[in-house]
């Protein structure tokens, strides 16, 4: 068929079924005749309608849901800790929502910055440049703690990894090298609540509650006043590993006489030479509010123990002992006729009154005691925040001695296995024993004993120009050694004895202070004399800060006054009756002075 033929079929089909009206159209038109054009109505279905508009709805509201989830919540939040303590909150971008300052001195590493809208990363190089230029991390305190929390497990983890190869990378200068400790941590109350408590981060308080895990003669307390240095310091020297704490370089011990001088003061104070010792056995260990380095040698079958100041080369503690080399084995026990270790344990339960499961971290040691002839146990261990160490006979089981250090504040708990007399029963005793009215005790001293007591308190007080001591057992009372002596202390112009005792001196400090003893904690009060007159020493904590003050016994004047950070706030021989509210002055005045002590340190 060809084409042509095609086309006229195709045009004869439309013709029907499309009628050729134009003709009727046109003579209605003229006949003046209206048209009706009727438009077909479409119907809407209004159920598919709102269905639809529903699922529009969804989707709006998923897409803004997910945008803000991926912009403004917060996904991670990043901690710095050197002594500055900083939280970075970052979305899921790693993009800055903000920045906080936990405590005094990371406010002066972030000064006027701004980083909300930065990358993580921008806003992690420029603190760590604040901290360099601030003196915070230096050549002497090189150690930093990254913590980061999220929810997203392999998140935090990819994090971790690049700010540790990132902050390693800057503090590689031309002075020395940084080490960093990192982590991932996961929030809760308890641990929020503490760094709170203390102005640090919660990877601080995660860190210091590992370390005790492992180390449970410290207490968190006792570890929380220390830089990230300082306890980085205590894990290498100790060689201690956390789980899931990585650490990259080493911490910094320039501040502290070092080992090799911490060593020669040992040798010289046991009168040997070096060269005679084959090995020494070193560590860095926290004693009374300082880092010691801990020296053990053997010469001769003679152990000898030190602990020296790792600030001032002080010998803190000495021992030497005979020792036998033989393990401690059941055949040397049986052949021997010792004392097991069951029995030991057992014995000393028994001296404390005390269940065997509450002694922790027990060591214990066969050595020979010259002194009476007899090989002898020495064994140290915990019990809550005391730590204990007994020397016993090992064939007897006599208790040749028992001394005992509590670590921190002294607590007389009633479900505690030791019930500790407390200190209104020390006052009583006292009194009697010296013929005493009413005193003062706002200090109590708690020693290792030197006897087969295993609690002993050591207790001085001044009352007018007389010095009282006294030995006592700290559970039973009971008096050990008393003595008094009166002070040959100057007189003032008008040839006045002392006029200020240690109770006179306390209530004149809290009455012109505006506070009540029960407000501040940690007190002590210690006499010592200073160009010839005699000066209290009044140490306390009140909201979180230490102060210290020396007070003129003859004339009540403030001398000096000193702030947590050590450094004096104010240098005046202005009377105590200036001291109104000078507490909270004090805090002012102390911001500066510990900016720039720390910068220093």
């Amino acid at each position: 068929m060809k084409n042509n033929e095609i086309e006229n079929r195709i045009n004869q089909s439309f013709s029907k079924i499309t009628p050729n009206v134009i003709d009727s159209v046109l003579a209605d038109c003229e006949n003046g005749k209206q048209i009706i054009m009727v438009e077909e109505k479409k119907i809407i279905n209004k159920p598919i309608l709102a269905l639809a508009m529903t699922f529009v709805l969804m989707f709006v509201g998923v897409f803004a849901i997910q945008n803000y989830k991926t912009n403004y919540a917060v996904a991670s939040v990043v901690a710095l800790d050197v002594n500055p303590s900083i939280e970075i909150k970052v979305n899921e971008k790693e993009v800055v929502l903000d920045v906080e300052a936990k405590n005094e001195d990371a406010e002066i590493v972030i000064g006027e910055m701004d980083f909300k809208g930065n990358n993580l990363d921008v806003t992690v190089n420029a603190l760590i440049g604040s901290m360099l230029r601030n003196g915070y991390i230096n050549e002497l305190a090189n150690s930093i703690l990254i913590s980061v929390d999220s929810k997203n497990t392999d998140k935090a983890v990819v994090i971790q990894e690049k700010l540790t190869e990132e902050v390693t990378t800057l503090l590689k200068t031309d002075t020395f090298e940084g080490s960093v400790m990192s982590q991932n941590i996961s929030s809760n109350n308890e641990l929020q609540e503490l760094a709170n408590k203390y102005n640090i981060t919660v990877g601080k308080v995660q860190l210091i509650n590992k370390i005790i895990e492992k180390k449970p003669q410290y207490t968190f307390d006792e570890l929380v006043p220390l830089s990230i240095n300082e306890l980085n310091l205590l894990l290498n020297s100790q060689g201690t590993s956390l789980d899931d704490v990585t650490s990259t370089g080493t911490a910094s011990d320039k501040k502290y006489i070092g080992e090799e001088e911490a060593k020669r003061i040992a040798f010289k104070h046991a009168k040997i030479s070096e060269n005679l010792i084959d090995e020494v056995d070193m560590s860095i260990d926290y004693e009374d509010e300082s880092l010691v380095y801990e020296i053990e040698f053997i010469l001769n079958d003679i152990k000898y123990s030190y602990s020296i100041n790792a600030v001032n080369g002080k010998l803190e503690k000495f021992e030497s002992k005979e020792i036998i080399k033989e393990d401690i084995n059941e055949a040397i026990i049986t052949e021997k006729n010792y004392l097991t270790k069951e029995e030991i344990i057992k014995l000393i339960s028994t001296h404390l009154c005390t269940h065997h499961d509450n002694l922790t971290s027990l060591n214990m040691h066969l050595g020979h005691c010259s002194d009476i002839s007899a090989d002898v146990y020495d064994v140290e261990f915990m019990v809550e925040n005391t730590k204990y160490s007994y020397r016993i006979n090992a064939t007897t089981g006599e208790i040749l001695c028992a001394d005992s250090k509590i670590r921190g504040e002294i607590h007389h708990d009633e479900g505690n296995h030791h019930k500790y007399i407390d200190k209104q029963q020390i006052i009583s005793i006292m009194c009697e024993h010296f013929k005493l009215d009413s005193i003062s005790l706002p200090s109590l001293k708690v020693n290792r004993g030197n006897n087969e007591k295993a609690n002993l308190y050591e207790i001085e007080c001044i009352i007018g120009n007389t010095r009282y001591m006294l030995s006592m057992d700290a559970i039973t009372g009971e008096i050990l050694e008393g003595s008094s002596e009166v002070l040959d202390v100057n007189s003032d112009n008008n040839g006045n004895k002392v006029t200020f005792d240690e109770k006179a001196i306390l209530n004149k400090l809290l009455t012109e202070l505006n506070i009540t003893e029960d407000m501040i904690k940690s007190l002590k009060i210690k006499p010592k004399y200073q160009n010839k007159e005699l000066i209290f020493v009044v140490d306390f904590e009140y909201n979180e800060q230490k102060y210290c003050y020396h007070i003129n016994a003859m004339t009540g004047e403030i001398t000096i006054i000193k702030s947590n950070n050590d450094q004096p706030v104010v240098t005046t021989k202005s009377n105590v009756n200036q001291g109104n509210n000078n507490i909270h002055h004090t805090e002012k005045h102390n911001e500066s002075n510990h900016h720039s002590n720390n910068k220093k340190n």
